[in-house]
């Protein structure tokens, strides 16, 4: 009596197999269901200005073509509503990523700008309705997503008479993101900080008002909260987080 021998092959994603013209078994290769963390995300360069009772500067940046703008922007005080617009020298306008001006604790004012796709840029060019002591740091980031918004903390933190300094801790929704904080104080004392974040620019006006913003290029989807330090302030800050192009 011949025998025969009948394989029989569970169809599943996690498995692939060949056979030959007799039914044998001949390979099988396994994959794996868990996508993969996609992007990359580098940050060029940033850059700073600002004004002591000015009503609008333009600050330098020639950023590569189709790379994204990151703004910090730090008002002294609650001084929002002296903000008219943020542009670059092409006169396109920033979007604001914030749900308004942040104002922690009536502490001063910040929020968070960006412009996608730059093209042709050599300056960010800020507009006030009245004399208004601010600090704005800039960064090109390559490698963001078209919408590159992920998390937006919109509550900020006031921190009194503090030589560490923290800003709210925001949890990331993608993998692949970069995370900023900034900072502001009116004791006009400079910011620093040390790994894992970068300072990407500290800026003083007049001695009177310091801004800064911190940031730090991220690898899982958690929680993160940047820090730093600086000479005993008062310290008000916001976090945000942007997404790499998937």
């Amino acid at each position: 009596m011949k025998k025969r021998l009948v394989l029989l092959l569970l169809s599943s994603p996690l498995y692939a197999g060949t056979m030959n013209t007799y039914g044998q078994l001949m390979s099988v290769t396994m994959s794996s269901n868990t996508a993969a963390a996609t992007g990359s995300i580098s940050v060029p360069q940033c850059v700073h200005g600002g004004q002591y009772n000015g009503t609008g500067t333009t600050i330098s940046i020639s950023p590569t073509n189709g790379n994204t703008l990151i703004v910090g922007f730090d008002i002294s005080g609650q001084n929002s509503a002296n903000f008219t617009s943020l542009k670059d020298n092409n006169n396109n306008s920033f979007t604001q990523d914030n749900s308004g001006w942040i104002v922690p604790t009536t502490s001063n004012s910040h929020s968070f700008f960006h412009l996608s796709n730059v093209s042709g840029v050599t300056g960010v060019v800020t507009a006030f309705n009245t004399n208004t002591i601010y600090s704005v740091v800039i960064c090109e980031v390559s490698g963001l997503a078209a919408s590159p918004v992920d998390v937006m903390d919109n509550t900020g933190s006031y921190q009194t008479a503090v030589t560490a300094w923290t800003t709210p801790s925001v949890t990331t929704n993608h993998a692949v993101d970069i995370v900023f904080g900034t900072v502001g104080n009116t004791q006009g004392n400079a910011f620093s900080t040390s790994a894992p974040w970068t300072l990407g620019a500290t800026d003083d006006e007049a001695g009177s008002f310091d801004g800064a913003m911190v940031y730090q290029i991220v690898a899982s989807a958690t929680g993160y909260q940047p820090a730093g330090s600086c000479a005993s302030s008062y310290v008000s800050g916001v976090t945000a987080s942007y997404k790499a192009t998937p």
